[in-house]
C-alpha cells in the first residue's frame, strides 16, 4: 500500500481469532504513514471512566467519533469490536476485512480469556456473572454464535429466525459487496501472506500479541461440552465452513509476487 487508499478499511475485529496480533503489526509497521482510528484504545478509555461524555450508546458515540475525526482528515484504516453496518457511517467507500476461526476453539478461548481476565475488567466480570464453568458458559445464549452475530450484525434471535440456506445467501451478499479479505486463524501465516498481496501491506511483520496459554486443549474435554457448544453455535460453524470456502478462492487468486529465500534457493538448484 505505498499510496493512501480511496476507501477506508474496516478491520471487523472478533474477539479470540488472533486479530491482536493482526492490528498491532499494522499500527506498528503503518500507524505514522496512515490515519489509524484504533476503537480498542477508546474502548479502554471507556472502561476506565476517561470519556465522561460517553453516554453509554456505544454505536452512537461511535457515530459521532468517526465524523469528528473525518471532519479533519480521512480514516484510512479502522480497528475494533464492533458489529457488521459500522461501514454506514461513513460518507465514502469502505471495505471489510476480517479472520474467523474453528467455533468450538474460539468459544473455549472466549471463556478462558474473559475468566482470566475478569479480576480487573469490571465488564468481564459482568459478563460471567452467574456463570461459574465452561459447561455454563456453553448453554448462555448472549454467548452464542459470536462471530455469526459479527460477521452479520443480527442478533441471536434474529439468526434463529433464517434457514440455513437463508444465512449462507445472506453472508454470502455481505462477503461480495463488502468484505476484500476474509483468512481463517488456523491458517494463520498463509492468510497474513495472502492479506499482504490483496491489502498492499507487503511489508508487514507479524508480531503474535494476546495469546492465551491458560486455554485447555479441546482435546482435553468432554466430549458432552464439546457436543454442547457445536450444536449451540450452529450459524458460526456454517460462517466457519463458508470462510475457509473464500480464503482457498483467493489464496489461488492471489499467489505471493515475492518468493522466499527458500524459494529462490530451490528455483536454482540443477535438479
Amino acid at each position: 500500500m505505498q499510496k493512501k487508499i480511496a476507501e477506508t478499511f474496516i478491520f471487523l475485529h472478533i474477539p479470540k481469532t488472533a486479530g491482536t496480533s493482526l492490528w498491532k503489526s499494522i499500527e506498528a509497521d503503518f500507524g505514522k504513514k496512515y490515519n489509524i482510528l484504533n476503537i480498542h484504545l477508546i474502548d479502554k478509555k471507556i472502561r476506565a471512566g476517561e470519556l465522561p461524555h460517553y453516554t453509554g450508546d456505544r454505536n452512537t458515540f461511535l457515530q459521532q467519533t468517526i465524523a469528528e475525526v473525518e471532519k479533519n482528515t480521512k480514516i484510512d484504516l479502522m480497528v475494533g469490536h464492533y458489529k457488521f453496518g459500522i461501514h454506514q457511517y461513513f460518507n465514502h467507500p469502505a471495505k471489510y476485512f476480517a479472520f474467523v476461526r474453528q467455533p468450538v476453539e474460539r468459544f473455549i478461548s472466549q471463556y478462558y480469556f474473559l475468566e482470566k481476565s475478569k479480576k480487573t475488567v469490571t465488564q468481564h466480570q459482568e459478563m460471567l456473572k452467574n456463570i461459574h464453568s465452561l459447561e455454563d458458559f456453553a448453554q448462555s445464549p448472549q454467548f452464542f454464535n459470536s462471530q455469526a452475530k459479527f460477521f452479520t450484525g443480527l442478533s441471536e434471535n434474529a439468526l434463529n429466525q433464517l434457514s440455513e440456506k437463508d444465512f449462507l445467501t445472506h453472508i454470502n451478499d455481505i462477503y461480495n459487496k463488502h468484505f476484500f479479505f476474509i483468512g481463517i486463524t488456523e491458517n494463520f501465516d498463509q492468510s497474513i501472506v495472502v492479506f499482504k498481496e490483496i491489502s498492499g501491506f507487503r511489508k508487514l511483520s507479524i508480531q503474535k500479541s494476546n495469546v492465551n496459554k491458560s486455554k485447555p486443549a479441546s482435546s482435553t474435554l468432554s466430549p458432552n461440552i464439546i457436543s454442547l457448544i457445536q450444536n449451540n453455535n450452529h450459524y458460526d460453524n456454517l460462517l466457519y465452513e463458508f470462510a475457509l470456502e473464500k480464503f482457498k478462492e483467493l489464496a489461488e487468486k492471489n499467489p505471493p509476487k515475492e518468493l522466499s529465500i527458500i524459494q529462490k534457493i530451490l528455483q536454482k538448484l540443477p535438479f
